[in-house]
Protein backbone atom coordinates (compact mmCIF):
# COMPACT_ATOMS: atom_id res chain seq x y z
CA UNK A 1 0.00 0.00 0.00
CA UNK A 2 1.69 3.28 -1.08
CA UNK A 3 0.26 6.46 1.19
CA UNK A 4 1.56 9.95 2.14
CA UNK A 5 1.39 11.32 6.03
CA UNK A 6 1.58 14.66 6.20
CA UNK A 7 0.91 18.05 9.01
CA UNK A 8 -1.02 20.03 7.41
CA UNK A 9 -4.23 22.84 8.68
CA UNK A 10 -7.19 21.43 9.83
CA UNK A 11 -10.65 21.94 8.08
CA UNK A 12 -12.71 23.05 11.17
CA UNK A 13 -10.01 25.33 13.15
CA UNK A 14 -6.44 25.52 11.36
CA UNK A 15 -4.33 23.81 13.81
CA UNK A 16 -2.02 21.15 13.48
CA UNK A 17 -3.61 18.15 12.07
CA UNK A 18 -2.61 14.95 10.39
CA UNK A 19 -3.81 14.09 6.81
CA UNK A 20 -2.84 10.59 6.28
CA UNK A 21 -3.68 9.42 2.44
CA UNK A 22 -3.75 5.95 1.02
CA UNK A 23 -3.63 7.42 -2.91
CA UNK A 24 -3.61 4.13 -4.75
CA UNK A 25 -6.72 2.79 -2.90
CA UNK A 26 -8.98 5.90 -2.26
CA UNK A 27 -8.41 6.05 1.15
CA UNK A 28 -7.73 9.04 3.74
CA UNK A 29 -7.72 10.05 7.13
CA UNK A 30 -7.74 13.53 8.51
CA UNK A 31 -7.00 14.14 12.47
CA UNK A 32 -6.99 16.91 14.44
CA UNK A 33 -5.05 17.58 16.94
CA UNK A 34 -6.16 20.49 18.58
CA UNK A 35 -10.35 20.21 17.92
CA UNK A 36 -10.71 16.69 17.24
CA UNK A 37 -11.82 16.99 13.70
CA UNK A 38 -11.60 13.60 11.92
CA UNK A 39 -12.44 12.52 8.54
CA UNK A 40 -12.51 9.15 7.35
CA UNK A 41 -13.11 7.75 3.63
CA UNK A 42 -12.29 4.11 3.55
CA UNK A 43 -13.06 1.36 1.64
CA UNK A 44 -15.19 -1.45 3.00
CA UNK A 45 -16.73 -4.64 1.17
CA UNK A 46 -20.62 -4.61 0.61
CA UNK A 47 -21.51 -8.03 0.58
CA UNK A 48 -25.36 -7.06 -1.07
CA UNK A 49 -23.64 -5.90 -3.64
CA UNK A 50 -20.37 -7.85 -3.46
CA UNK A 51 -18.02 -5.17 -4.64
CA UNK A 52 -15.81 -2.88 -2.63
CA UNK A 53 -17.01 0.64 -2.15
CA UNK A 54 -16.03 4.16 -0.47
CA UNK A 55 -17.37 4.97 2.78
CA UNK A 56 -17.19 8.55 4.01
CA UNK A 57 -17.31 9.59 7.66
CA UNK A 58 -17.30 13.49 8.80
CA UNK A 59 -17.02 14.26 12.88
CA UNK A 60 -16.80 18.15 13.99
CA UNK A 61 -14.36 18.19 17.07
CA UNK A 62 -15.21 19.40 20.05
CA UNK A 63 -12.15 19.50 21.89
CA UNK A 64 -9.73 17.06 23.48
CA UNK A 65 -9.22 15.46 26.86
CA UNK A 66 -5.37 14.10 27.56
CA UNK A 67 -4.69 11.79 30.37
CA UNK A 68 -0.84 12.24 31.14
CA UNK A 69 0.57 9.32 33.03
CA UNK A 70 3.66 9.82 35.63
CA UNK A 71 5.55 6.97 33.08
CA UNK A 72 5.51 9.68 30.37
CA UNK A 73 2.69 7.65 28.49
CA UNK A 74 -0.29 9.73 27.16
CA UNK A 75 -3.45 8.79 25.35
CA UNK A 76 -5.55 11.60 23.79
CA UNK A 77 -9.13 11.38 23.07
CA UNK A 78 -10.81 13.53 20.80
CA UNK A 79 -14.69 14.58 22.14
CA UNK A 80 -17.46 14.56 19.06
CA UNK A 81 -20.12 16.01 20.84
CA UNK A 82 -20.60 19.64 22.52
CA UNK A 83 -19.53 19.37 26.32
CA UNK A 84 -21.49 19.64 28.87
CA UNK A 85 -20.86 20.10 32.91
CA UNK A 86 -22.01 16.48 33.36
CA UNK A 87 -18.93 15.75 31.12
CA UNK A 88 -16.78 17.72 32.26
CA UNK A 89 -16.81 15.89 35.54
CA UNK A 90 -17.09 12.59 34.10
CA UNK A 91 -13.43 13.57 32.61
CA UNK A 92 -12.37 14.73 36.34
CA UNK A 93 -13.20 11.70 37.68
CA UNK A 94 -11.30 9.37 35.25
CA UNK A 95 -8.05 11.56 36.97
CA UNK A 96 -9.57 11.41 40.65
CA UNK A 97 -8.14 8.61 42.30
CA UNK A 98 -5.59 7.16 40.19
CA UNK A 99 -2.02 7.18 41.55
CA UNK A 100 -0.43 6.83 37.80
CA UNK A 101 -1.93 9.86 36.51
CA UNK A 102 0.18 12.96 36.20
CA UNK A 103 -2.31 15.68 36.83
CA UNK A 104 0.06 18.34 35.64
CA UNK A 105 -0.30 17.26 32.12
CA UNK A 106 -2.92 16.42 31.64
CA UNK A 107 -5.83 18.60 30.14
CA UNK A 108 -9.52 19.09 28.48
CA UNK A 109 -9.92 21.72 25.91
CA UNK A 110 -13.29 22.53 24.41
CA UNK A 111 -13.92 24.16 20.79
CA UNK A 112 -16.58 25.55 20.12
CA UNK A 113 -18.02 28.38 18.16
CA UNK A 114 -13.91 29.30 16.86
CA UNK A 115 -13.02 29.33 19.66
CA UNK A 116 -10.80 27.07 22.62
CA UNK A 117 -11.20 27.04 26.32
CA UNK A 118 -9.03 25.28 28.53
CA UNK A 119 -11.58 23.93 30.68
CA UNK A 120 -8.53 22.16 33.13
CA UNK A 121 -5.05 21.59 33.17
CA UNK A 122 -1.95 23.49 30.98
CA UNK A 123 -1.90 22.83 27.26
CA UNK A 124 1.28 22.95 25.80
CA UNK A 125 2.14 26.16 23.93
CA UNK A 126 2.02 24.90 20.36
CA UNK A 127 -1.34 23.65 21.13
CA UNK A 128 -3.20 26.61 20.69
CA UNK A 129 -1.60 27.86 17.23
CA UNK A 130 -2.41 28.16 14.36
CA UNK A 131 -0.41 25.73 11.73
CA UNK A 132 0.64 28.57 9.34
CA UNK A 133 2.28 29.72 12.70
CA UNK A 134 3.50 26.15 13.95
CA UNK A 135 5.02 25.93 10.65
CA UNK A 136 6.98 29.46 11.09
CA UNK A 137 8.30 28.46 14.07
CA UNK A 138 9.85 25.55 12.61
CA UNK A 139 8.42 22.61 14.80
CA UNK A 140 9.25 19.37 12.80
CA UNK A 141 8.30 16.82 15.93
CA UNK A 142 3.92 16.41 15.59
CA UNK A 143 3.48 14.08 18.57
CA UNK A 144 4.98 16.61 21.08
CA UNK A 145 1.21 17.51 21.63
Amino acid sequence: MASMMVNRACPQCGGLAIDEDYYKIGERYIYCYCCGYTYIREQYFDEVENKIKLRVEESNGYGMFRIAMKDGSKDLFSIDTPITEELINEYKEKLKNNNEVDLNKSYLVSYFDGKFTVLFGEVPEIYLISYEEYKRKGYLDVMRI
